[in-house]
């Protein structure tokens, strides 16, 4: 990973890091995963889950057999918009957590010409519950290497998957 890189991946871990975590009480052993991003440019959210799922599949939560899949191999952005039937669908399908990405704001800045600036909030669900296990924020990121930004943003997914109790 290039060394501007690496700073940014830093900045995004330090961010997550500081984002709270609901208690869970129940043990939880992810099999299959569904990475889906919540964005209104088709698009942005192939390249985004592509990002993350190459990210979950690599890392050594892989060793522990976990699967990825890409939610637009599966859904379409319609589809995504009802969440009671989108657990129902993810459920029957086998898939027992989703990583999601959402965009939390966007913004363009007159100092920096047309750059659009953005910040990303990634959560975990165990499918069987409506709330995030765990949910974090990225720090504020531009336009250039979005590829590269949200891969950043997936090593803190994974490193907190790693933290959350496995059967």
């Amino acid at each position: 990973m290039p060394k501007r890189a690496a700073w940014i991946g830093l900045g995004i871990a330090s961010a997550l890091a500081c984002a709270s975590s609901p208690p869970v009480k129940q043990s939880l052993a992810f099999r299959q995963l569904i990475a889906i991003a919540q964005l209104d440019d088709e698009s942005a959210r192939r390249a985004a889950e592509d990002a993350l799922v190459d990210v979950l599949v690599t890392q050594p939560a892989a060793v522990r057999g976990l699967q990825a899949v890409a939610s637009y191999t599966l859904f379409s952005p319609r589809e995504l918009d009802d969440a009671a039937a989108l657990r129902a669908q993810l459920e029957a399908a086998g898939f027992d957590g989703a990583v999601v990405l959402r965009l939390v704001s966007g913004e363009k800045r007159a100092c920096c010409g047309s750059e659009r600036i953005v910040r990303i909030e990634a959560s975990i669900y165990a499918v069987s519950r409506e709330t995030p296990l765990w949910s974090g924020t990225s720090g504020t990121l531009g336009p250039d290497d979005a590829r590269e930004r949200v891969e950043d943003l997936a090593y803190a997914v994974v490193a907190e998957l790693a933290r959350l109790p496995l059967r």
